[in-house]
């Protein structure tokens, strides 16, 4: 496997085990929101690899941040989002590890973006900010 998709899986299934997940709007797959309901959106953004060492048989770590998008019903105030957040936050907690094939994915801390409208939801962005160790 490589490195981008083994940190994309530790991530995904880390998601995919949070209690009283919403619906989930997965990358490049199909999904219509039901206006009116609450739903989740992650979405990986890598940002650039190094070697861990000089000998090209050494590790590669590269950093990213996880974001995940709360979609809420506009007009419902930020708790619903919020509160969803809050869980997601707690789910991916600072300094967890997530081992997937060659790939150790270390978490950061946790931080919201500010809210804003988009469409008929309020939206909030989870970023998880995280290293990835990869074992080449």
């Amino acid at each position: 496997m490589s490195r981008f998709l083994e940190a994309q899986v530790a991530l995904d299934k880390r998601l995919n085990t949070l209690t009283g997940l919403p619906p989930v709007a997965r990358e490049n797959s199909e999904y219509r929101p039901i206006e009116g309901t609450l739903y989740i959106r992650p979405t990986n953004l890598p940002a650039g690899s190094f070697p861990v060492g000089i000998a090209n048989t050494d590790s590669i770590r590269t950093v990213g941040i996880y974001q995940i998008d709360v979609f809420a019903p506009l007009g419902g105030g930020a708790g619903p989002a919020l509160v969803v957040a809050d869980a997601i936050a707690e789910h991916f907690s600072r300094g967890l590890r997530l081992v997937n094939g060659d790939s150790t994915v270390v978490l950061g801390v946790p931080a919201q973006e500010p809210a804003r409208p988009s469409g008929a939801w309020h939206m909030v962005s989870i970023l998880i900010p995280y290293d990835n160790i990869f074992r080449s």
